[in-house]
């Protein structure tokens, strides 16, 4: 058939018959996925994830471990949930646009600025992948590896820290199985005080079920993990810092310790207020000043919604 007989036959179908069709090409495609999230030795080196609540000392860890110059770990991103979202839905893409989304999607996050970089060359890098490493691992892998080098990291191994990356542990989990994983936790009644002392959150029994979700998760999915508590890190900083570096494979340095010293540029602590902590030597002095802002109804109503949480019986509430 001739193009524009072709044109004059399509003409005369139906406008709704043609959506219908469109919409079950899309369905089909997307029952064919071409690129898996993951695949066995499709990555170098496995990465690390620090996975705990917010206000647990997400950022305070992430700072000690860049002042040792052995891992680069960027400012939150709250891209990672969405990517492998995206990346499931467009499987079906052809692999030079697959991967240019996602990279494109790190891009448009309001946030990226904190991250002080170029992503650039980072489609040209994804676009080169053999069939093998063609995977959603293998393109955060390179986006973060980026992040490394322009961190001066020679081995380019990369971590991440987005608190709300815990409560999606077992997507996390199915796309770095082999990954390195710190359960980071804090005493509910110090994390309650300290969102409501920033703004972040006002309501403590909604701030008491996330802490209790995110950990119950961290419990469930994560088996091979580190677990380290704020409260060690800082009354313990050197024997902490030892135990984390051993379980990462990297050398400890005082430096660690001295992080506040670092000249890491850490991107979002500059730029936001409720990190300004981390620019500071450790101090215990934040253990217990839940003690001065917390009612006893507050304590109350965090006590009996945490009940049943694995992780509440390291707290004496």
């Amino acid at each position: 058939m001739k193009r524009a007989d072709r044109a004059i036959l399509l003409s005369r179908v139906p406008l709704w018959l043609l959506s219908t069709v469109a919409r079950l090409k899309s369905l089909f495609k997307l029952s064919f996925s071409q690129y898996p999230l993951h695949k066995k030795g499709c990555l170098n080196r496995q990465p690390l994830f620090i996975l705990g609540g917010g206000r647990s000392g997400n950022t305070l860890l992430r700072s000690m471990l860049m002042a040792g110059g052995d891992i680069a770990i960027p400012p939150e991103s709250y891209v990672l949930p969405k990517a492998i979202r995206l990346f499931r839905s467009y499987n079906y893409l052809p692999w030079d646009q697959l991967s240019s989304l996602i990279i494109s999607e790190f891009q448009a996050y309001k946030e990226f600025y904190t991250w002080q970089i170029d992503l650039s060359l980072c489609y040209s890098e994804c676009r080169e992948l053999p069939k093998h490493h063609q995977t959603l691992a293998n393109i955060i892998d390179v986006i973060y590896r980026h992040y490394a080098r322009e961190q001066g990291v020679e081995t380019e191994f990369w971590g991440d820290k987005t608190p709300i990356n815990a409560l999606y542990a077992h997507h996390i989990v199915k796309l770095f199985p082999q990954a390195h994983y710190i359960h980071l936790i804090r005493d509910p009644r110090a994390v309650v005080a300290s969102y409501l002392k920033t703004g972040m959150h006002n309501d403590v029994a909604s701030v008491s079920r996330l802490w209790k979700t995110v950990n119950n998760r961290l419990n469930r999915y994560l088996k091979n993990k580190l677990v380290v508590s704020y409260e060690d890190l800082v009354i313990s900083p050197e024997q902490t810092m030892q135990k984390t570096s051993e379980y990462l494979g990297i050398p400890y340095t005082d430096k660690m310790i001295n992080h506040h010293l670092s000249n890491k540029s850490l991107g979002d602590v500059v730029a936001h207020e409720h990190h300004s902590n981390v620019k500071k030597a450790l101090t215990t002095s934040s253990l217990k000043k839940w003690q001065q802002s917390l009612t006893e109804n507050d304590l109350s109503t965090i006590k009996h919604i945490i009940n049943g949480c694995a992780c509440s019986n390291m707290y004496k509430l």
